[in-house]
């Protein structure tokens, strides 16, 4: 058994998030809502969320 907390599509508000993580994650079980379907671990989606910011800060200096 996995020790990866994982965070399916739905519970995510941002579009480009969810739709990523429909694409890439696979069939777990969603901490948040306990459904199974796609979802990523909560540390994978930490880093998309880093690297989405890190493109920002640096397009906006």
């Amino acid at each position: 058994m996995s020790s990866d907390v994982f965070c399916c599509y739905a519970c995510v508000g941002d579009a480009f998030l969810k739709a990523r993580i429909k694409t890439e994650g696979g069939i777990e079980t969603c901490e948040h809502c306990g459904e199974d379907r796609e979802s990523v671990s909560e540390f994978d989606l930490g880093q998309w969320i880093e690297e989405a910011l890190e493109v920002l800060i640096s397009t906006e200096s």
